[in-house]
This record gives structure tokens, C-alpha cells and sequence, in this order.
């Protein structure tokens, strides 16, 4: 019997794109660490945070999480590891800032409480809502 390759492991569940891009990363990521095989969690989050000097964009570094964790999915389907160092691993993203110029004044907002209804089983609803965004400022 055949031994699978990662390069045939990859091809046989994902896309052409996408198995490229995969293989692409594995390949330089065993390039620049050739003892991977060997890594555990902690080595693999040194390797993510060096890489956000880098890539500083998150999306980037996400993809190539995903591509990491197939390897290592590789290795476990393979026999040649019993664990997976980087199965629970992630990429926060950063939280955006509130842009206040898209809410609404307190003006905005008594103007909405007060209006007639268009569906009158829902003024319960809408007054609690209200109540809440004017009242207690959230």
C-alpha cells in the first residue's frame, strides 16, 4: 500500500486555490522550521507571533493557521503524531472602534418612542426598546 502524501491529502479535500495556498504555506513554514514536526503548542505560538510583524493583517495570518492545523491534521491521519499542538488555537481580531457618527442623538431616539405604531401588537416591544436606548443610555 501507497503511503499519502500531504501534497495528495490536501488536493482530495480541498480546491485547486486552496490546496495551492495550503501547500504553499506548509512548504515554507518546513522550510524555515524543518524540526516542525516536533512542535508543540507553545513553539507554534512563538511562530504566530513573529509572523505579526510581518503580516499584520489578521485574515492573512488565519489562512495560514488553517493551513498549519492541516498539517498537523496530515500527521495525525498519518500515525506520525498522537496529538494535535494547535487544534485549539486562534486568531483573535481586533475590535473596531464604535463610529458614533451613526447613532442616534437622543433627539433621534424620543422622536422614535413617541411615533405611532404601525403594528400595534408590537408597541410593547418597541417601548421597552426604546426605553432602554433613551433611558439607560445603552
Amino acid at each position: 500500500m501507497k503511503k499519502q502524501t500531504i501534497e495528495q491529502y490536501i488536493r482530495a479535500a480541498h480546491t485547486k486555490q486552496t490546496a495551492d495556498n495550503y501547500l504553499y504555506v506548509i512548504g515554507n513554514f518546513l522550510y524555515i522550521h524543518p524540526d516542525a514536526r516536533k512542535f508543540q503548542y507553545i513553539d507554534l505560538v512563538q511562530y504566530f507571533d513573529q509572523l505579526t510583524y510581518r503580516y499584520p493583517k489578521v485574515a492573512t495570518r488565519t489562512r495560514m493557521l488553517a493551513a498549519i492545523k492541516k498539517f498537523y491534521d496530515f500527521l495525525l491521519h498519518t500515525g506520525r503524531r498522537i496529538d494535535h499542538p494547535c487544534r485549539k488555537l486562534t486568531i483573535k481580531r481586533r475590535k473596531t472602534a464604535i463610529q458614533t457618527q451613526d447613532l442616534f442623538s437622543i433627539d433621534e431616539l424620543q422622536i422614535l418612542y413617541t411615533r405611532p405604531n404601525r403594528y400595534k401588537h408590537l408597541d410593547v416591544r418597541d417601548c421597552v426598546i426604546f426605553s432602554l436606548l433613551i433611558n439607560q443610555a445603552l
